[in-house]
């Protein structure tokens, strides 16, 4: 949108639509992500994936929303003034900045992840008893 467009500056890049391959090397080159999400519901993807790029993020509480746990790696923020400064300390403080990407991506790795997700699928759908074993019948 035009709006968006015009937050572009010397700092800002808007890109728009973004391939997968694109947005890696977008998390690659990035030492912080921000997400100052204001509502939505559930679990935020965006969070889960920046940690997941390895990439340490400041949010508020509603990006945190369904992912609390995950703010042991960076607190939320959740006026502008903690915001920026949460911003700042991740940017400019090299150990704080270490600590917020290690947790996080641990906590994405033993949540999120692959293997995590199949260790936790027979958990939460057990294997369908064979159809002998079904006590329902089908119509003709």
């Amino acid at each position: 949108s035009p709006e968006v467009q015009a937050l572009a500056g010397p700092n800002v890049r808007v890109t728009g639509y973004v391939t997968e391959a694109e947005l890696a090397r977008h998390y690659a080159s990035a030492r912080l992500v921000v997400a100052p999400m204001r509502f939505g519901a559930g679990v935020k993807s965006k969070v889960v994936e920046a940690y997941a790029h390895g990439c340490p993020l400041v949010t508020t509480s509603v990006g945190y929303q369904g992912l609390e746990a995950l703010s042991v790696a960076s607190p939320a923020a959740d006026t502008a003034e903690a915001f920026a400064a949460q911003t700042r300390r991740l940017l400019r403080d090299d150990a704080a900045w270490q600590l917020a990407r290690e947790r996080g991506t641990d906590f994405v790795r033993r949540h999120y992840s692959r293997g995590s997700m199949r260790a936790s699928l027979p958990l939460a759908a057990p294997a369908p008893q064979a159809a002998a074993d079904c006590a329902c019948t089908m119509p003709a």
